[in-house]
């Protein structure tokens, strides 16, 4: 309850802060009653929060506010996010082994184990081990556009490659094989890239977008949008997605 009501009362704060009219319209008619209109925010900061004053600096509280947003909630956001995303990964595999490990307990028969019955005994796992195994010499070849990720980057806040290529290094490890930007003038800012994994690492793409396929980094205080690269059928330049 106390929670709602201090979201609610923050609600009015930023209302006021982003829109001159309700702020204008909004004192009016409550006649600047702090006591009623944010009495937890008052007690939160010792009565030095007022309606009049959101009002009279409005303009410096909302950088302010702006500012705190990108480079801290955002940022937050990115690692809860991230965290949470890794958990359930590691829940989803671990399920799988749990589920493994009870077909092979089932799947024993009570009897003095020989040569032969250990052979029928292997688990399915380790037949699908051996498998990949004896492919070496027979290598997949995944295509490029199969392991790629389109990335898009906010106007007006530019980010070059080597920024794009440290972050995703930390966070993935070497997995990169070419970035490849947006071709612009010198005096322009590339809007969107490519960004080609290393076919040992293709499978890292689904972590990377998600299974959503579609995810958001934060890359020195910048936002970068990632999905999966679709190449044109009918065109082989890099274009950003419709």
């Amino acid at each position: 309850m106390l929670m709602d009501a201090v979201a609610n009362e923050v609600g009015v704060c930023l209302s006021i802060l982003h829109n001159q009219d309700y702020s204008s319209f909004f004192l009016l008619n409550h006649n600047n009653n702090d006591e009623v209109v944010i009495p937890f925010l008052k007690g939160l900061t010792d009565s030095n929060l007022t309606l009049s004053y959101i009002n009279q600096y409005r303009e410096t509280i909302l950088v302010g506010v702006t500012k705190n947003l990108n480079d801290v909630c955002n940022r937050a956001f990115d690692d809860i996010y991230e965290k949470g995303y890794k958990e359930q990964l590691f829940a989803l595999e671990r399920a799988k082994v749990i589920e493994e490990m009870k077909k092979i307990r089932l799947s024993a028969p009570q009897q003095t184990p020989t040569r032969f019955s250990v052979q029928h005994q292997t688990p399915s796992w380790w037949n699908e081990t051996k498998r990949v195994d004896n492919k070496d010499d027979e290598e997949e070849v995944t295509p490029a556009d199969d392991r790629t990720v389109f990335l898009t980057f906010s106007k007006g806040y530019p980010i070059s490659e080597s920024e794009v290529r440290v972050h995703f290094t930390r966070k993935f490890g070497e997995v990169i094989e070419a970035i490849v930007m947006q071709q612009v003038q010198e005096n322009e800012q590339p809007l969107f890239a490519r960004m080609v994994l290393k076919m040992e690492y293709a499978s890292k793409i689904e972590e990377i977008v998600t299974p959503m396929n579609k995810n958001k980094f934060t890359i020195d205080g910048k936002h970068v949008l990632v999905r999966k690269f679709f190449a044109a059928p009918s065109s082989s330049h890099v274009r950003p997605p419709s």
